[in-house]
């Protein structure tokens, strides 16, 4: 039985020494589909003496690391088929607890990425540039960056990313702005923009998002007197669609949640309708909810999928779990919380037909494990 005191997910030594912020500089290679650039990182020491700090890495070509502006020595150890690679870096000696330190990394990504799915164009929507979307939860950040890749240490981080389309982070963005000339008024497809983004609010290295295509964006109204703002990213054949099926909600929904639970804390929260090829009914990355182009249904039949994608803002991305033996927590506060809100919107009808099909989901799941009972405990 696994330890789910510590997560076993992580090979970093979190515990010694802890990423606090992370400074992503990046180009986007769509011929070589690959990332490319630098992570730096400014870590707090935990421990008195640690003479190293340990990264998680997954299929990484690393170039170089300076520790403190200065040439280090590295080791990547032999890979993990499950973990990846471990990353080692000797510190300087005589480092004491609360001291920090500047650890950065020159990397690219390679084909392997578990993290990045590149597009052809064919497989757009527009059917005329590339895509790239990322999906780095459960333990898939490692392969788009050198992290602590463990829930159990939050981070802040910045981006600057290059780019001959449009960029979108888990963050919110400083410039150019959302509401200004899709890619800066330069010509999409090419010229490069740099984009330059600042999450400030601690999160896990799960939550850390990136797409990239010929996207456009549409503001939503709000309620007055919040500081928050909200709107929807689509390829252009889809923004129309796309915001007139999420328009008079989402930001109702959001202000819902605010008197249930605490004020909203991210900033954004926008909304990005992807191409058909995205696996999941929708992702909960840190102000912007990944979501599939399924949910256009003309008739707002299906919006409701937004109040579970917003609630992580406070459950997973806010209260999180602390390693992966306990993610049930996430989608079990979630779950719950959206119930609540469904209640508020729609009635007690609603929150009562919810949970009848969520038991039944519950049963039938161990049911189909009753002859694996370890993949029936919480």
């Amino acid at each position: 039985m696994a330890d789910t005191l510590v997560d076993t997910a992580t090979q970093s030594n979190y515990l010694d020494i802890a990423t606090e912020h992370v400074a992503f500089d990046w180009k986007i290679n769509f011929e070589q589909k690959s990332i490319g650039g630098s992570a730096e990182h400014l870590l707090k020491v935990k421990k008195d003496g640690v003479d190293k700090v340990i990264f998680d890495t997954g299929d990484l070509d690393i170039s170089s690391v300076t520790v403190n502006a200065e040439a280090a020595n590295f080791e990547l150890k032999p890979k993990n088929p499950i973990l990846g690679s471990a990353l080692h870096v000797p510190l300087p000696e005589g480092l004491n607890t609360d001291s920090s330190i500047k650890v950065r990394i020159e990397y690219q990504t390679t084909k392997n990425a578990t993290a990045l799915q590149w597009l052809s164009k064919e497989q757009t929507q527009g059917k005329t540039f590339p895509y790239l979307f990322s999906q780095c939860q459960p333990i898939y950040a490692r392969s788009m960056a050198p992290l602590q890749d463990t829930p159990s240490n939050k981070i802040k981080y910045s981006a600057k990313v290059a780019s001959v389309l449009p960029v979108l982070l888990s963050a919110r963005r400083i410039s150019p702005p959302s509401d200004g000339p899709a890619h800066d008024g330069k010509e999409v497809g090419k010229d490069v923009v740099t984009y330059v983004y600042d999450q400030p609010i601690p999160i896990p290295s799960y939550l850390l998002a990136i797409a990239v295509g010929n996207l456009v964006y549409k503001t939503f109204s709000k309620p007055a007197g919040k500081e928050w703002t909200s709107g929807i990213w689509a390829e252009p054949e889809l923004i129309d669609a796309s915001f007139w099926e999420f328009k008079e909600d989402t930001t109702r929904f959001l202000a819902e949640e605010e008197k249930i639970v605490t004020p909203y804390r991210f900033g954004v929260y926008d909304l990005l309708v992807l191409p058909p090829s995205f696996p999941y009914g929708g992702m909960e990355n840190a102000c912007i909810s990944f979501l599939t182009p399924t949910l256009l249904t003309g008739d707002r039949t299906l919006v409701d999928v937004v109040v579970h994608e917003l609630t992580h803002s406070w459950f997973g991305n806010g209260v999180t779990h602390a390693n992966p033996s306990h993610f049930w927590l996430n989608e079990g506060w979630t779950t719950y919380i959206e119930r609540v809100l469904q209640l508020r919107l729609h009635g007690p009808a609603e929150r009562g037909f919810q949970y009848v099909i969520g038991s039944k989901a519950l049963y039938d799941s161990l049911e189909g494990y009753k002859n694996k009972p370890k993949y029936q405990r919480l």
